[in-house]
């Protein structure tokens, strides 16, 4: 081969050495070309995929706020029942304590109606005791007398204890 080349000049070495050089980076650039064509394939396809991963972030982004903001609005309307059934717990406390004042008057008023009423009574027992002594001072006659005088006074006693009927039944003491 060295004789062949020998015969060739300068020259033609140089255009066969260019154009096996041409002829390898053709095969690289071929090469090459597919490997860009792959690439840009592949780019294309992570393209479309960040795209459908960017719309689908967009979504639950959008799905997440509007979830936050419903649950702030609950947050709020929860804290705002809170507020009012403490405002209701503090009312009810107030109306207790007026409530137990109340009972406690109620019960000072009952102590004082059940004295009055026991002070009656032992005013009534004496004064029933007196009549059946003042009964027991006269004849059943007497008696009679006086309860049918007591019909036409004017100031009549109407007292059950002393009615005619019971007088008339009643044994002498």
């Amino acid at each position: 081969m060295i004789t062949q080349e020998a015969s060739l000049g300068r020259k033609a070495r140089r255009q066969r050495f260019t154009l096996q050089k041409v002829n390898e980076l053709s095969g690289e650039i071929v090469t090459l070309r597919a490997q860009l064509d792959a690439s840009e394939a592949a780019l294309r396809a992570r393209a479309s995929e960040a795209a459908a991963l960017r719309e689908l972030f967009t979504d639950r982004l959008a799905e997440v706020e509007s979830r936050a903001g419903a649950l702030e609005a609950e947050v709020l309307e929860r804290r705002l029942e809170a507020e009012r059934l403490e405002s209701d717990k503090q009312f009810l406390r107030e109306e207790l304590e007026q409530v137990k004042v109340h009972k406690e008057l109620l019960k000072l008023d009952y102590d004082r109606l059940a004295a009055e009423i026991k002070a009656i009574k032992v005013a009534r027992a004496r004064n029933d005791i007196d009549a059946w002594r003042a009964v027991g001072n006269s004849t059943p006659w007497k008696r009679c007398y006086q309860r049918i005088e007591g019909f036409f006074r004017k100031d009549r006693d109407d007292t059950p204890s002393l009615g005619f009927d019971n007088l008339l039944r009643l044994p002498p003491p």
